[in-house]
């Protein structure tokens, strides 16, 4: 099993919104995509922007195969 750590780009009330509405947030849609190619994943999701525990994941970074930064289209430069 490969660990895998997605830091979302979103906010949290953006995601929330999202998923009112029915739709996917970024970081569910990767889920799916990464999924598709390989049932031996776990994620671990963090958002900068609202997580009260960033610290303790930081202290646990070197726990992860992978680390994912997923950008969302408001920071994206064009």
């Amino acid at each position: 099993m490969k660990k895998l750590l997605i830091v979302e780009g979103n906010l949290s009330e953006e995601n929330n919104k999202f998923s009112a509405e029915g739709i996917q947030t970024h970081t569910e849609s990767l889920k799916d995509s990464l999924n598709y190619y390989s049932k031996d994943l776990q994620f671990d999701v963090i958002n900068p922007s609202s997580d009260k525990s960033l610290e303790s994941t930081k202290n646990k970074l070197s726990i992860y195969d992978l680390s994912l930064i997923h950008i969302s289209e408001p920071t994206r430069p064009y």
